[in-house]
């Protein structure tokens, strides 16, 4: 049988196990392999501007991400990463039917690739109140997703970690992130090493983490990650 191309495979959900198992109609035979991601989505309906009558066509609604655990010939079990219905409690199913949030028997399927995660310094030699520039890029899925940079030191007993969100991608009222579906994106970060600094082996670690639920902290997920070591030297 001729299988999909991983980049490229598309189902649907047959079965939901329960809010955080379901059940696709994809598996081996069609490429699906264990660790592979899906992006959950589904359309509304045909929309009609309200006043000018005219056809805009249906929204694709992204419900989260499915990571696959089982898989046998033509099925695979995934667990659910982002489902309301995981912090709602006594939910009428009729409200659950209606809402195109809730995932749902039926719903669409499709392969997201591996999140892609890159970052450079401006130097590897530093001295106390040196500029450390990073820049780093990210490509991949993201539910409320935001770049972080910190910086450990010294790095043999992890005391002086700087964290440093990235404004563009992170919500600082909300204390979650503006990242959404694919994306590309880059970021730099300028961070001044303390006049105070000790000698020694630095760490510096970009980070994208994701709020799949959009509550600050809460399950908060790290999606990849990329670290630079770095030395401190006092100027002589």
């Amino acid at each position: 049988m001729k299988t999909e191309t991983t980049e490229n495979i598309k189902g649907c959900i047959v079965k939901i196990i329960d809010n955080n198992l379901v059940i696709i109609d994809k598996g081996f035979e069609n490429g699906v392999r264990p660790g592979m991601q899906f992006a959950i989505y589904s359309y509304t309906e045909d929309l009609i501007h309200p006043k000018t009558k005219k056809e805009l066509g249906k929204f694709e609604i992204i419900k989260g991400r499915l990571i696959i655990k089982t898989v046998k010939p033509q099925l695979a079990l995934g667990e659910v990463i982002y489902n309301l219905s995981n912090y709602s409690i006594d939910i009428p199913q009729h409200m659950i039917d209606s809402d195109p949030l809730f995932i749902s028997i039926g719903d669409d399927i499709k392969t997201i690739p591996k999140p892609e995660i890159n970052a450079k310094l401006n130097k590897s030699e530093f001295s106390p109140g040196d500029v450390i520039t990073t820049t780093a890029t990210f490509k991949g899925f993201l539910i409320n997703g935001f770049f972080d940079n910190a910086i450990k030191y010294p790095k043999a007993d992890g005391k002086g970690v700087y964290w440093n969100p990235d404004p563009a991608s992170y919500n600082n009222l909300e204390k979650t992130g503006y990242l959404q579906e694919y994306i590309e994106f880059e970021s730099t970060w300028d961070f001044v090493i303390p006049a105070d600094a000790p000698e020694g082996e630095f760490l510096v670690s970009v980070r994208m983490y994701e709020d799949p639920y959009g509550f600050p902290n809460k399950d908060r997920r790290l999606v990849a990650k990329k670290e630079i070591s770095i030395s401190v030297k006092k100027k002589e």
